[in-house]
């Protein structure tokens, strides 16, 4: 990135290791089009990485999501889930070892090719972000320095040591000289270069909050107090409801607080979040009331709507070796079947839904 980021400040006979911190700050802060960008195809480049080798977290990526954050107002950053398939058991020897091998939190001998690179990206440093939520008594939230522990083992969701684990199911194989070492997959560090904090998840409802949580992260509590405050404003400035709805919509849009790389990922439409699963929206309105795409010939004149969902639904076929559509619903229908266009700017007049399997 800084030899990119060098190009674009034309100086591209410069050498990116003779920058220090304070001059690739400034860079970043001047060039965040290039930062996102940058960015995006690096992280691009390390999915196709992860799901073309079924080795890195010991076997293949059978689901995956992710979302870029941008924390207070900075650059961006990954939070993603993957469902790995045929992982035994946690609660297994077999599982355990399975684990060891992806997720390592060992500071490596200084003779290792890892050595450098952990020292670099993952030994935790105490900000104040580690005690925002602390009271007098500080203590670090991320849990840092860890404890050393003899051998990977799992914890108790009941137990009040899964509390002061900050949530996590397991506490990893740890030496007293890795205590402020964050997990890390060995592969993965070697290619990203970055740092990284790797974890298994221990059930459903753990996957769903950190999807959730990320989903629909909010603003921070400083922007919700300046709009309650100033709709207390409008509101008594102001009789005309409309006039209201305008003028409180205009101030959350003047009080949003958004990075300049957000702002970069916005006008160059990268991608914020993708998953492994799609998302079909069927519309259940009655006909009258939906919504109809447009279908034109070369000339540009209308020439009927183009198919839907529901419209391939009642052509599906009445026989087939691999699938029962005579009892199979819309939803089902929805799930299994999309539909495959040739490569052209008309939409075929037939149906052409894939029904292989």
């Amino acid at each position: 990135m800084r030899k990119s980021l060098l190009i674009a400040d034309g100086r591209p006979m410069d050498n990116p290791q003779d920058l220090d911190i304070i001059a690739t700050q400034w860079l970043i802060e001047q060039y965040p089009v290039i930062v996102s960008i940058h960015f995006m195809y690096r992280f691009n480049a390390l999915m196709k990485f992860m799901l073309n080798n079924n080795q890195v977290l010991n076997n293949r990526i059978k689901d995956y999501w992710w979302r870029i954050e941008f924390q207070n107002r900075g650059s961006p950053h990954v939070h993603m889930v993957v469902w790995v398939e045929g992982h035994a058991s946690f609660d297994t020897e077999e599982g355990l070892q399975q684990l060891n091998k992806v997720c390592s939190c060992e500071l490596p001998p200084e003779t290792s090719e890892l050595h450098d690179l952990i020292k670099k990206n993952q030994l935790h440093k105490h900000t104040h972000t580690c005690y925002k939520n602390s009271s007098e008594s500080p203590t670090c939230r991320f849990g840092f320095p860890r404890k050393e522990c003899a051998e990977t083992r799992l914890v108790s969701h009941s137990s009040d040591e899964f509390i002061r684990n900050g949530g996590r199911i397991c506490i990893l194989k740890r030496g007293s000289e890795d205590g402020w070492v964050n997990n890390y997959n060995p592969t993965l560090i070697k290619i990203w270069n970055a740092n990284m904090d790797i974890q298994p998840c221990g059930t459903n409802e753990t996957i769903a909050f950190y999807i959730a949580k990320y989903v629909s992260k909010s603003d921070p509590t400083q922007l919700d107090g300046s709009v309650a405050r100033a709709i207390r404003e409008i509101q008594r400035e102001e009789t005309d409801i409309s006039h209201k709805l305008f003028k409180v919509c205009m101030r959350i849009l003047k009080e949003r607080q958004v990075s300049a790389c957000e702002c970069a990922y916005r006008l160059c439409h990268l991608n914020f979040r993708d998953s492994s699963r799609k998302c079909t929206f069927l519309n259940t309105r009655k006909p009258e009331q939906r919504y109809r795409v447009l279908k034109f010939d070369s000339n540009g004149t209308a020439t009927g709507y183009c198919s839907n969902i529901i419209e391939r639904y009642e052509k599906r076929p009445t026989e087939h070796p691999n699938y029962d559509f005579d009892n199979m619903c819309l939803l089902e229908f929805a799930m299994l079947f999309e539909s495959h266009y040739e490569k052209s700017n008309q939409e075929p007049e037939e149906c052409v839904d894939i029904y292989d399997p």
